[in-house]
């Protein structure tokens, strides 16, 4: 059976628990980059969900490794500070890489 992974600190994702997704609390860089392998390894696992506070700084570029070389999904969620705008970001990204065009942007 396919499952969720969140991986964050533990005040930001327990709530993910309650609907099912399994958690993987960290406190830091080094320890959300162990999380990320693992739930990236893991062959029951197929969305991997990470707050904007761990999608920043040297973990965008492995975030970005691991969308190349796996099929996981990996979306970046609002934290409790509310949104930096970097899941809307890599959505835009994403969908011009492939249809080719900004269908996002709010410019006309």
């Amino acid at each position: 059976m396919a499952e969720i992974v969140a991986i964050g600190e533990k005040d930001q994702i327990i709530g993910f628990r309650g609907v099912g997704v399994r958690i993987a609390p960290v406190k830091n860089n080094e320890e959300f980059a162990g999380a990320l392998k693992e739930a990236s390894r893991d062959a029951e696992v197929e969305i991997i969900l990470t707050p904007e506070s761990f999608a920043e700084g040297e973990n965008a570029a492995l975030i970005r490794d691991a969308r190349k070389n796996t099929m996981k999904v990996i979306i970046v969620i609002p934290d409790h500070h509310g949104s930096k705008g970097l899941a809307l970001m890599e959505m835009k990204e994403d969908v011009e890489r492939a249809l080719g065009v900004d269908m996002i942007s709010k410019s006309e």
